[in-house]
């Protein structure tokens, strides 16, 4: 003889299916195709922005490169964000004129003041310069890569799924 009864026992001997108060199990982890197939073409419309913007930033920084001319600053100070991260005010000189720049990227590590450092200046205005990084400028090309992979792959996920009627992604 059993003294305990599950919920569940009560709930399918008055002929429901299951417990109407627990979470449906069979629902858990899977979506529907057609969020699948939208959150695809998200991916997919981000992944290509950030692959076309990381390409002209790529490609508009090597014109300059080549464009500008090097010359050695001094590092006068520095510009402190939020974030404890910093970046480096440099002045240079161009025909007996003193010109100021700040990089417009952060580091945690900025080199010591009255250090020199290289920068590129347009010829045509000086007071436009470019500062030579060693860091990569790849990450957003690299991460619309990735973006545009996942999406691809979530929509041919959602339309194969669409495909076979199926109520879920597995």
């Amino acid at each position: 003889m059993r003294l305990f009864v599950s919920p569940s026992q009560i709930y399918l001997r008055n002929g429901l299916s299951r417990n109407p108060y627990e979470p449906n199990r069979n629902s858990i982890g899977k979506a529907k195709p057609g969020a699948v197939i939208f959150l695809g073409i998200v991916f997919l419309i981000l992944g290509l922005f950030l692959v076309i913007s990381g390409y002209q930033t790529n490609k508009e920084k090597k014109e300059k490169e080549q464009t500008f001319v090097p010359t050695e600053a001094t590092v006068v100070n520095y510009y402190k964000d939020r974030n404890q991260v910093y970046a480096i005010i440099v002045s240079y000189q161009v025909n007996g004129k003193e010109y100021y720049a700040t990089s417009d990227y952060y580091t945690q590590d900025p080199p010591p003041r009255k250090s020199k450092v290289n920068v590129k200046y347009n010829p045509e205005d000086p007071s436009d310069a470019l500062f030579e990084s060693k860091h990569n400028d790849f990450l957003s090309l690299s991460l619309g890569i990735v973006f545009t992979i996942v999406g691809i792959f979530l929509f041919y996920q959602g339309v194969k799924a669409k495909k076979q009627n199926l109520s879920y992604v597995e």
